[in-house]
């Protein structure tokens, strides 16, 4: 809006009097996600037919990538081409794209019933089941050995529903994946006309997952390589326009990143979004959602200047997640001037209490 511009927003009528104050004109349609992914036609022709031309069309959800890039090619928008979104999305295709560029990839398997689940019987276990199309680690899980790995298929199918969870509606497939270890990392990228103009490291999981850290404490040649084998993979996958979100697990004393996937959105979670807290414990001073809305104008994006963060915080959560980084529950909060200082003082209090303080029973001076 400080640019002159209007924002149109279409999502389910149901989040109308949430949104509606925050932009120009809001399009409700009764069951959005399933409308999206089954009957991509008719937003494609609200976008069309609509009186105003647009400029630009983005989206924060991996379920709409595709949709995105579909309306873009359909009223002549900047996005990454179709084919690439499609490419991003699927994650076996994903990992066909990976291999042929000669980026180290899982040993991985499409799983589209029991019958491809009873044929995986050698597949190397433990292993990592989870949904072809998915979100926020919903039925992800390690199995152990082949008849782990048959009741939790079986479990899985009958409680993934497409009602429920729209994104199923893009298909309910699995993938049977060769199981990694290492630190978790989550990366930002910004790309402009298909080069990885900018990134950022927004933070490091545990591998045993008692600890996380903003931004990482990553070797600089570790950097190094997480970032080259990013650019190797978004050329892979040909995607040319947007911020990017990479997940990746690297061992502790490896150069050797693993891609766990990416999305081409903002990244969610627990990456700092809020300008405010990126300004505060993000690596560079970015602003990620003006960022999204140059790329998609075909703007070069404003890219920040200052490549260290003012201070780092670590988190050690008292019932550590074993799925994923939407962790919920007490914690013990550290912060200091670098990422390696906020780690090494959790480390030391949690050598003395082995059971970390809730929140709310630290003392301010401990935070």
């Amino acid at each position: 809006k400080a640019m002159g511009g209007s924002i149109t927003l279409i999502d389910d009528i149901k989040v109308k009097a949430k949104v509606e104050s925050y932009v120009d004109e809001f399009i409700g349609i009764e069951n959005y996600g399933a409308v999206s992914l089954t009957q991509s036609e008719t937003i494609i022709n609200i976008v069309k037919n609509h009186p105003v031309k647009f400029d630009a069309v983005f989206t924060l959800v991996e379920d709409q990538t595709i949709l995105v890039a579909t309306l873009c090619e359909a009223i002549g928008c900047e996005a990454s081409p179709l084919k690439a979104s499609i490419v991003a999305r699927d994650k076996a295709a994903f990992r066909i794209a990976m291999r042929e560029a000669g980026i180290p990839a899982p040993q991985s398997k499409i799983i589209h019933s029991m019958d491809d689940i009873v044929a995986s019987k050698n597949f190397p276990f433990p292993a990592f089941l989870k949904p072809n199309y998915g979100v926020a680690a919903y039925y992800s899980s390690k199995v152990n050995n082949f008849t782990h790995l048959q009741e939790t298929y079986a479990s899985f199918a009958q409680l993934m529903n497409p009602d429920s969870m729209s994104i199923y509606h893009a298909g309910m497939d699995m993938q049977l994946e060769q199981l990694l270890v290492g630190d978790e990392i989550q990366l930002e990228v910004i790309v402009h006309k298909g080069e990885v103009v900018f990134h950022s490291f927004s933070g490091q999981y545990a591998t045993d997952r008692k600890w996380l850290v903003y931004p990482v404490v990553l070797s600089e040649a570790q950097q190094t390589a997480i970032v080259d084998v990013v650019k190797r993979t978004v050329k892979a996958v040909g995607l040319t326009t947007g911020i990017v979100h990479f997940e990746l697990f690297i061992e502790q004393d490896s150069e050797v990143p693993w891609v766990i996937e990416l999305n081409n959105r903002l990244s969610r979670g627990f990456l700092c979004q809020r300008l405010t807290h990126q300004i505060l414990i993000g690596r560079t001073n970015i602003d990620y959602l003006k960022a999204v809305l140059y790329t998609s104008l075909g703007l070069n994006p404003m890219l920040p200047t200052r490549h260290t963060n003012i201070f780092a915080i670590s988190v050690f959560p008292d019932l550590p997640s074993k799925v994923g980084w939407e962790t919920h529950g007490p914690c013990a909060v550290f912060a200091a001037d670098t990422p390696e200082n906020a780690l090494t003082q959790g480390l030391h209090y949690v050598e003395d209490h082995p059971q970390p303080a809730p929140v709310d029973q630290i003392h301010p001076h401990e935070l």
